[in-house]
């Protein structure tokens, strides 16, 4: 028997949310926020804003991988402030 009772594996049934992984949002809420967005970007300037979203995101990954990969000999050659 399930020591927590039938709340603990149908939470829905006590009207309580599941979390989504995507901060928690659900399908009405992203409509929304997609129609603001509209509203305040305009028909012609979301693409755009789009693009520089998905430039800047490849460019802070691409950041990432380079630091990451920083040649450990170099560390050691760095000026020592006295």
């Amino acid at each position: 028997a399930d020591p927590e009772g039938p709340a603990a594996r149908y939470p829905e049934a006590l009207g309580r949310r599941q979390e989504n992984p995507m901060f928690g949002l659900g399908a009405p809420e992203l409509l929304i926020v997609l129609a603001v967005i509209l509203v305040v970007f305009g028909g012609s300037q979301v693409p755009k804003l789009a693009r520089n979203l998905g430039q800047a995101q490849k460019e802070f990954k691409k950041g990432l991988d380079e630091g990451g990969k920083a040649d450990p000999a170099k560390a050691d050659e760095a000026p020592k402030a006295d």
